[in-house]
């Protein structure tokens, strides 16, 4: 079904394990090819969301423009809105880059922006559907 929707630019979602008996997936896909958007989610031991990939589908590739991870100040803290500390992270294919890190312990909010970032590691060949491997990279 997902294969379908695939094609056809439908949205649909894949959740992926790396070992065999877990219960909880390593990764998560959206995928919105009818929104040239794919976003995938990586989570804690806890099962929260702690990191996002926003990927943007530009010219039959992806370009990793938006990261946002999550810290939690314990492990009993609600996955988002019971996060402490946020960082946004928004890339342009033309090198600038807009950081926004918010600390909800201190109401701290900054805001650097930075031009001349190499980008060139943001791209990716847009996957074949179930050949997901290369999205799945915590560290980029």
């Amino acid at each position: 079904m997902a294969e379908g929707l695939d094609s056809s630019s439908g949205d649909y979602t894949v959740a992926i394990f790396e070992a065999r008996l877990k219960e909880l997936p390593d990764c998560i896909l959206e995928v919105s090819w009818g929104n040239d958007h794919l976003g995938a989610w990586f989570l804690d031991d806890e099962g929260r969301q702690v990191l996002n990939y926003g990927f943007q589908k530009l010219n039959d590739r992806l370009f990793l423009s938006n990261i946002v991870s999550y810290s939690y100040p314990n492990r009993s803290a609600e996955s988002l809105s019971g996060a402490n500390h946020v960082q946004f992270l928004t890339f342009s294919t033309d090198g600038t880059l807009r950081e926004v890190t918010i600390d909800h312990d201190t109401s701290a909010r900054e805001v650097v922006d930075r031009n001349g970032v190499d980008v060139s590691k943001l791209w990716e060949d847009l996957p074949r559907f179930g050949e997901w491997e290369s999205l799945m990279r915590r560290e980029r």
